[in-house]
């Protein structure tokens, strides 16, 4: 009987040992990935586990994933403060050192103002998202409130041009988003109506079923296929008579990137053109 036993307690203290063993062998897999991580070797954990652990592997790799863009972005950064410092530097330094046209012209002046102008608002945006990028947990804002405010800003810069909003929201309509970061996208946008357009910028906001819609259109001169497939690229203009430094629309692009959303230029109904950016709900 003692013997019985014996053989029983032996087949279930194996028993135990195995269960244990093959439940705990994800766990080991998880912690062999996360060495691999560490050491470089490898920029994602493996999603492929027994179904309890995966909703935490899925926002591990959604945390990296986020980190992984910061840093992108922090380089960016680094790399456009210094392509703007340069370039702004360099185009001023040309106008005063020419000594034979010493004091400068009142041409030069406005150009040399214009310049430093957009360094400043360029910096002042770079510097703004040297911390955080993207969307944040538990901060929101008013789209509608940002769009009425950055028209009014937009007036008073292109006196001769009109600015509709369009949208059935109410004005204390919330959004998880970034308010630096929709104040920014929509002011590059209608900055860059005001300047190509003929007279009017429209700028819809909707809510849809899948998310956000903000579509801004003028009736300018519009932009080709062509011409929308590269002018999201940073620095590229399409006129260089036009003041800037071509960032506006790559920051718009990288504004989008960082809230998972999806952007597409196209024509306006008046023959201009047209951006439309859809902002998915969050997760």
């Amino acid at each position: 009987m003692l013997g019985a036993s014996a053989v029983l307690l032996a087949i279930l203290l194996a028993l135990i040992g195995t269960t244990t063993h093959l439940t705990l062998k994800p766990i080991s897999r998880i912690k062999e990935d996360l060495r691999r991580l560490q050491s470089g070797k490898q920029s994602r954990l493996n999603p492929h586990v027994p179904e309890e652990f995966r909703p935490l592997i899925r926002q591990l790799n959604d945390l990296l994933e986020l980190s992984n863009r910061r840093l992108d972005r922090h380089r960016r950064l680094n790399s456009d403060l210094s392509h703007l410092v340069k370039t702004s530097i360099s185009a001023n330094l040309a106008i005063l050192s020419d000594i034979d046209t010493l004091p400068p012209s009142r041409e030069d002046v406005v150009f040399m103002a214009s310049n430093l102008r957009e360094l400043d608002k360029s910096l002042k945006y770079r510097m703004s998202k040297a911390d955080i990028s993207g969307r944040q947990m538990g901060r929101t804002c008013m789209p509608v409130e940002i769009t009425a405010s950055v028209i009014t800003v937009m007036e008073k810069i292109f006196p001769d041009t009109v600015f509709r909003l369009h949208t059935n929201l109410p004005e204390n309509f919330s959004w998880p988003m970034e308010r630096q970061d929709l104040s920014e996208l929509l002011g590059n946008l209608l900055e860059n109506g005001g300047k190509w357009c003929q007279t009017t910028v429209d700028v819809t906001i909707v809510r849809t079923s899948s998310g956000l819609s903000i579509e801004v259109a003028d009736d300018g001169p519009g932009i080709s296929p062509e011409a929308a497939a590269t002018v999201m690229n940073r620095g590229a203009r399409l006129d260089e008579t036009v003041a800037g430094f071509g960032l506006g629309l790559s920051i718009v692009s990288e504004i989008v990137e960082d809230n998972l959303g999806h952007l597409e230029i196209g024509s306006s109904k008046n023959g201009g053109a047209r951006i439309l950016i859809l902002l998915p709900f969050p997760d």
